[in-house]
């Protein structure tokens, strides 16, 4: 299984719209996408200076699902959205081993 970690820091002034029409866009991708497993998308509730605004966490069966998710038209929309709100983008991509 591979798991897909995005965090982001959204502009101030946009931050609170944002994180609303980031959670609902990303959580309507859920079972409109081949190989998308899970995915959990969550406004930053505890906020600090280090911290980010936003993280979405996403598991799929393959690598192969990972790349067709990422270039999937609804994704790509939504990514284009984030684009025009964020100022940091950060993410790790990784292989969860069998059993864990």
């Amino acid at each position: 299984m591979i798991k897909h970690t995005v965090l982001w820091k959204l502009k101030p002034e946009a931050q609170d719209e944002a994180a609303r029409r980031m959670r609902a866009d990303f959580e309507a991708l859920v079972g409109r996408v081949p190989g998308l497993l899970s995915l959990e998308a969550r406004a930053q509730e505890n906020p600090a200076e280090t911290a980010v605004d936003f993280a979405l966490q996403t598991t799929h069966p393959t690598w192969e699902d990972l790349q067709a998710y990422q270039t999937h038209p609804e994704h790509v929309k939504i990514a284009g959205y984030v684009r025009t709100v964020a100022t940091e983008r950060r993410a790790i991509d990784y292989e969860v081993p069998e059993g864990r």
